[in-house]
């Protein structure tokens, strides 16, 4: 990999908020201080340095970052006019004032800081005057804020590994006047290219509050593509639970209904605060280890053994306090089983993690927990209070085990964007009835396969016949079992006990059914009809 777009070490984010714990680094205390979000930038830009997490790394997310901030990017004088063909002196007297660092773009040569340099023109207001002249004479609005939107695309990824690699560099969410410092960075040759050095928090001021934004934008965008469900709903409640006590939580729900879904988008609308483990299926501390080490971004070697890689994890997790969500967490317990077996596992989550107080959710199914459980207890004897205690609810927490109909066509509106409602009821009708496995990863393949199907007939949208195709191919063909007629019961009035004003309710009744479904079948769409005759 390119070095220069190599992913952030987070050993060395670590060491730099561990100097901040300490009181080492004042300036950086103060930052954190006023702003404790900052802490969720640093890891969220770990996170994104990571090319499996974000395609192309922290280069790759800051040209995208800069596309799409380009409008409100540069000098507020300079943005008010952009609207203008032409500056006009006084409009330049203003950026030169709030943006000094003009002079340091292509066509700008303001002859009074040769001079200045020189210690030939002592009178300020001289120099900007004379400066502001030169960029009316030489430049447009638009020319210069393209200058600047160029140097910000160059140097931002610099910039950004540096504020989170190096101990000196400070959060640039504006100049700080309230310490001896007046630039973001102590040491200038970092950002030097032997001509000229632009300082972050001139071309950027506000870079850090505008990445907190940018980050609540993107998590707010990535919840929605998982639908609201009564499971979505209770995940998210006990993740945010766990976060917010510090308690560990073990969820337990069945695998249909989307909980792995859910804690995986949680983790991904928010990396800087919580990371995913998918948890491996072997007795091996080594390789849970690792597991937890590739979540955090942590360089893992061949010959790394638990106990290093547990150090190193532990290094992370004290300063990062990162929440942990535990996928497939019954691989925790021993597999195999003898009077005389340690679960290793669970000790080492019990001493990383838990009494450590960082946050860590636990996900499986009853059956697996249970047996699991069960298993361990049986044959060693072990006192399984040592870690369930620890639990915020000692026993595993029961998800819903069944979400409606309404729900299902949410989920289903998702992987089908721009479907009609009476095409998503077949999608929520035929994988309704499709067993053993999940409700999100079958309708998910089921989109994919339509949308396969329909391209393969010439078609750029699907329709119903292309979703039933795919079903037939794909989902098993379960079929619900038909409703048994009620049983009349003994106490039920028969047709000759009832009043003649039941009788005439009733028939009034079955006229307004038989006229309901008359208007109904008016009413019908092309659409229903095709449904109709393929169902």
């Amino acid at each position: 990999m390119n070095e220069d777009n190599r992913p952030i070490d987070p050993l060395k984010i670590a060491e730099k908020l561990r100097a901040v714990r300490n009181f080492e680094l004042p300036p950086l205390e103060e930052q954190i201080g006023a702003h404790p979000e900052f802490v969720e930038v640093l890891w969220f830009l770990q996170w994104v340095s990571m090319p499996e997490n974000y395609a192309g790394g922290l280069r790759r997310f800051c040209e995208d970052f800069v596309n799409a901030k380009r409008g409100s990017l540069g000098p507020k004088a300079l943005l008010a006019q952009l609207s203008e063909r032409r500056f006009t002196v006084e409009a330049a007297k203003r950026l030169v004032r709030e943006f000094p660092e003009v002079r340091q773009f292509d066509g700008i040569n303001p002859p009074g800081w040769r001079e200045l340099a020189d210690g030939r023109f002592y009178d300020p207001e001289e120099v900007i005057a004379a400066s502001a002249d030169s960029l009316a004479r030489n430049s447009s609005p638009e020319a210069l804020h393209s200058a600047i939107v160029e140097a910000i695309r160059d140097i931002l990824p610099h910039y950004l590994r540096a504020l989170c690699e190096r101990s000196e560099v400070l959060f640039a969410n504006c100049i700080t006047r309230t310490t001896s410092l007046t630039f973001a960075i102590e040491d200038r040759s970092a950002f030097s290219d032997g001509s000229h050095w632009v300082t972050p928090p001139a071309l950027l001021p506000s870079i850090c509050v505008d990445l907190v934004a940018w980050m609540r934008e993107r998590e707010l965008v990535t919840h929605k593509l998982v639908a609201e469900t009564s499971v979505t709903k209770s995940v998210r409640k006990w993740v945010e639970r766990s976060y917010s006590t510090g308690y560990p939580v073990w969820l337990s729900g069945s695998c249909r209904w989307g909980k792995t879904e859910t804690a995986r988008n949680l983790a991904e609308a928010r990396p800087g605060i919580r990371r995913m483990v998918e948890t491996p299926d072997d007795n091996s501390q080594v390789s849970l280890c690792r597991a937890i080490a590739k979540a955090l971004g942590i360089p893992c070697k061949g010959a790394e053994t638990a106990l290093t890689l547990r150090d190193k994890i532990a290094q992370v997790l004290t300063e990062a306090k990162l929440q942990l969500l535990f996928d497939e967490a019954h691989f925790l317990w021993p597999a195999n089983i003898t009077s005389a077996t340690r679960p290793q596992r669970l000790d080492l989550v019990r001493r990383l993690l838990i009494d450590q107080g960082i946050p860590a959710v636990f996900i499986s199914t009853p059956q697996s927990y249970a047996q699991s459980r069960k298993n361990l207890v049986r044959r060693t004897g072990f006192s399984i209070g040592q870690f369930e205690g620890r639990l915020l609810n000692e026993k595993p927490i029961e998800l819903p085990e069944e979400i409606t109909v309404e729900e299902k066509i949410a989920v289903a509106a998702i992987h089908f964007p721009n479907v009609s409602d009476s095409y998503l009821e077949i999608v929520v009708r035929r994988v309704s009835v499709s067993l053993g496995s999940s409700i999100y990863a079958l309708i998910a393949k089921l989109a994919k396969t339509a949308q396969i199907i329909a391209q393969e007939h010439g078609r750029q949208t699907m329709i119903a016949a292309d979703i039933l195709e795919a079903a037939n191919e794909i989902l098993p063909s379960t079929k619900p079992e038909a409703a048994k007629p009620p049983q009349a019961s003994r106490t039920e009035a028969t047709p000759r006990s009832r009043s003649a004003a039941d009788l005439l309710s009733g028939t009034r009744v079955a006229r307004q059914t038989v006229g309901n479904r008359i208007d109904s079948r008016e009413r019908k769409t092309a659409p229903d009809r095709e449904i109709a005759a393929l169902t």
